[in-house]
């Protein structure tokens, strides 16, 4: 593995790399990495793509995985919010 020194960083970005750290429950070193990691994705286009890169996504963000019944039943969830929302002519969409 490589070594990366970051030299000059501003007070205000490191209290907010610290801030985010500490509410993802990372050192400051995972934050980073992680950050670095989610800034070199590439953002192909596609279905199946967007979901194979969700998948870990929302994992990482409730610590719980996405299961096919959890994605029909966000998409149900979806679709019932539509239809009530139709019932009032003056809502936008």
């Amino acid at each position: 593995m490589k070594t990366l020194t970051i030299k000059n960083i501003p007070d205000d970005v490191y209290q907010k790399l610290q801030k985010n750290a500490e509410v993802n429950q990372r050192s400051i070193h995972d934050e980073v990495l992680f950050l670095i990691k989610l800034a070199l994705m590439k953002r192909p286009v596609g279905s199946e793509t967007n979901l194979e890169l969700a998948y870990p996504a929302h994992e990482i963000a409730t610590g719980h995985p996405v299961t096919a019944d959890k994605i029909e039943e966000m998409i149900d969830d979806g679709r019932t919010h539509e239809n009530h929302q139709s019932d009032f002519p003056d809502t936008e969409r």
